[in-house]
């Protein structure tokens, strides 16, 4: 059942390679316009990458099985407990957070993009 569970999120991550492709051009541009051309800057962006895909894998986690899962020890006993992803994703966005900090990235600096839409 893990092995489906995984198969799940990792389709869910192949789904949005286009999407985290885009974020981490942003961010190489974004430190290249700031002068952080060093390799420790760029592996900072890997970093933000790689927690960025398992913040959509455990989301897609909880989406598949909720808050709470159901749990068999196989001798005979059940019962619910949290969902682990929950407290991971958690910890997961917090991490991101600080890389951005580091590369003195935030939100406010982006310039939002205009784009003609059709009505």
């Amino acid at each position: 059942m893990a092995r489906k569970k995984a198969q799940t999120c990792n389709n869910d991550v192949k789904e949005t390679k286009e999407e985290w492709l885009q974020i981490e051009e942003d961010l190489l541009r974004q430190i290249e316009e700031k002068g952080l051309l060093q390799q420790h800057y760029r592996s900072l962006v890997a970093d933000y990458i790689a927690f960025w895909q398992t913040k959509n894998m455990l989301i897609a986690d909880i989406r598949d099985r909720g808050v709470s899962v159901v749990w068999d020890n196989g001798g005979g006993q059940t019962g619910v407990k949290k969902n682990d992803s929950v407290a991971e994703v958690v910890k997961v966005s917090g991490q991101m957070l600080k890389i951005l900090q580091e590369l003195g990235l935030r939100g406010a600096d982006v310039k939002p993009v205009e784009k003609a839409v059709k009505i």
